[in-house]
């Protein structure tokens, strides 16, 4: 399984310092989508077609997005409300 760096970020923010070291074994399992310039371009589009519609999301999201629509793979998400908004980007459901 793939994840973007952001991901990771992300994914991090919800622990202290002192619980990131246990968690970096953790995502040591996953095989990561770089950012790239490509990755990049195509956020800017989903970002400039978001804020036309008033419908902006997160940046983080945003780029999420872009990665999982560069990789031609569906994100995993429960967050549908947000990830539903972005034409062209499959999504699958999961239940934390």
């Amino acid at each position: 399984m793939r994840i973007s760096a952001v991901t990771a970020m992300e994914y991090l923010e919800g622990f202290s310092d002192a619980e990131v070291a246990k968690q970096l074994a953790f995502l040591g399992l996953f095989n990561y989508v770089a950012v790239n310039l490509s990755e990049s371009i195509q956020a800017s589009r989903i970002r400039r077609q978001l804020r036309l519609q008033g419908r902006l999301l997160p940046d983080a999201d945003i780029l999420i997005a872009a990665c999982a629509m560069q990789q031609n793979e569906p994100l995993l998400t429960n967050n549908e409300d947000h990830f539903g908004r972005i034409e062209g980007l499959q999504t699958l459901p999961y239940k934390s």
